[in-house]
Parts: structure tokens; sequence; C-alpha cells
């Protein structure tokens, strides 16, 4: 890799590290392989150019990249009646093509994030005219994948995959043959999207984990009033005991571990807790009968 700065002409080096992105986010199978260390080179020579360095207008030029493909993924991902399973293919691509880009963009990286972490005076928040923070380009990429899908699918389209992402869930508690694996890979894209901000887990917990605990409760609130009203007390424990076992292989499968305990106490609490005073009730009312029984036992 050559460190000496020369003159660059940017729109002519920006073309040839666009062509090189395109290929890096296609994965198709048809496009030529990506050079890193090419990469590199044009993001150092881009970074360095004499008499003007232009590593801002590289940054928003390839955030401008971003958003152009994401737009075509959400288009891409709306195109299905089941948008999860599509979701989950195109999120997995764009997180390995992210990373790979991040990395590429090394030195890129460490001129944008080196003003925010000094502190430099004058320094504006934000990188050029552009309303993107001062963050490593996979932070950006995660960025914009939460504006362009996550949040515009949400306001502009019924919020569609969690839609669906919660009626696979329901599928599964009637015991329904599902895809859980892309379910898994969705919701913990949530995670991921958030995991370099200072609340790696507010996205995640906005958007699956409050409206799943509420589902959850609401779902098992049915569920135990009528099973309650129609079973003996033995076999509604039976059942608590059964459907309390299913969540807890069912979280090891869709949610991130700090979403567990909530989720098992919502249950514990819809299936025992709130109804307490009717279980004692029976178990009273079943050891009285036990007694009047066994006083009824003539003696020999």
């Amino acid at each position: 890799m050559s460190l000496r700065r020369k003159r660059i002409d940017f729109n002519a080096a920006f073309e040839q590290f666009k062509s090189d992105m395109y290929k890096m986010f296609d994965f198709s199978g048809t496009s030529n392989s990506v050079s890193g260390m090419g990469m590199h080179q044009l993001v150092y020579d881009i970074c360095n150019s004499i008499p003007k360095p232009f590593p801002e207008k590289l940054y928003c030029a390839i955030a401008d990249f971003l958003v152009e493909y994401t737009i075509g993924v959400r288009k891409a991902i709306l195109s299905h009646d089941e948008v999860v399973p599509t979701y989950a293919m195109y999120w997995k691509q764009y997180s390995i093509a992210s990373y790979y880009l991040n990395m590429a963009c090394e030195y890129l990286n460490g001129h944008i994030t080196k003003q925010k972490k000094t502190g430099a005076i004058g320094v504006h928040p934000f990188v050029g005219q552009s309303n993107y923070p001062r963050q490593d380009i996979q932070a950006l990429a995660h960025q914009i994948w939460r504006e362009q899908i996550v949040v515009e699918i949400k306001l502009r389209k019924q919020n569609r995959i969690m839609y669906q992402i919660f009626e696979t869930i329901r599928q599964d508690r009637e015991g329904r043959q599902v895809n859980y694996s892309v379910v898994q890979e969705a919701i913990l894209s949530l995670v991921a999207l958030n995991s370099k901000t200072d609340q790696p887990l507010e996205l995640y917990i906005d958007e699956f984990e409050t409206p799943y605990i509420a589902q959850t409760k609401a779902y098992y609130k049915m569920e135990s009033n009528i099973k309650l009203s129609s079973c003996t007390i033995s076999q509604y424990m039976r059942s608590a005991i059964d459907r309390l076992a299913q969540e807890v292989s069912r979280n090891s499968r869709y949610c991130h571990p700090t979403s567990h305990a909530r989720v098992i106490q919502e249950c514990e609490t819809q299936y025992i807790s709130e109804h307490q005073t009717n279980i004692q009730s029976e178990f009273e009312r079943m050891i009285a009968n036990e007694r009047t029984e066994g006083k009824r036992v003539p003696l020999k």
C-alpha cells in the first residue's frame, strides 16, 4: 500500500470505490471478487488527496450509496407476501457486507471518529452537511437500515414485519410448524442494529420485547380462563407446567437473554398468580372432600 499523497479526482475515484461496493453487496454470485487492499488504498488516497482531502465527502457519498441500496431492499422485501424470510435474508447479507465495508474504511473511520473523541473545538457533531453523527461506517450502515427499512415499514406499511413475526409466534404457540430460524434472525437484527449506540437494546425492547410481553399476557390470560373453566384443577396445573416449559424453550429461540425472565414471569402471572384464589379454593374443596370421603369409610 502506497502512503504517498497524490492529487485525486474525487468523482472518478469514488466511481471506482462505488463499483467495489456494488460487488460487495451483491450476493447473486455473478459479480467479480473485490480487492480489500484496493479499497483500502482508494480510501487512503481520497482522505489524503492534495491539495484538498475529501474524508467527509467520501463518508457522505458512502451514506448516499447505502440509502439507495436499502431503499431497493425495502422494495424487494415488500414485494413478497411473506416479508419476514425476505427481510432476514437481506439483513444477513447486508450485515456481512457492511462488516467488510467497515474494515475497508478503517482509515476513514479513524479520521471521522477521532475528532469526536478528542472533542476538538469547533468540530461539527455531524459529518459534513449531513445528519449523520460521527460514527464508523458499520454504525452508519446500521442507522440507515433502521431508518430506511425498520422505521419506514413500521410507519408506512402497517408494521408488516413485526406483525408477521408476532403472528408466527402465535402459530408456534398453537403447535403449528413454523420457520423459526428466519423469525429469530429478524428479531435479533434489532439487537445488532443498535449494538454501536449508547442504548444497544432500545430498538429491540421498543419494537419487539414490549409488544411481545403484552401479547404474551393477552394470549395466556385468554387461554388460562378457558382452561380453568373446562378442566379439573389437576389438569389445569399440568397444563400450566407444560406451557411454562414450552415458553422457556420458545424464549431460547426468539428472545434476547435479557427478555427471558420477564416473559416467563408474565406466563406465570397469567396462569398462576391471576387465578391463585380460585386454585387455592379448589384445592381446599378437594381436601375437604377427601376428608369427608375418609370419614365415610366404614371401620373393619
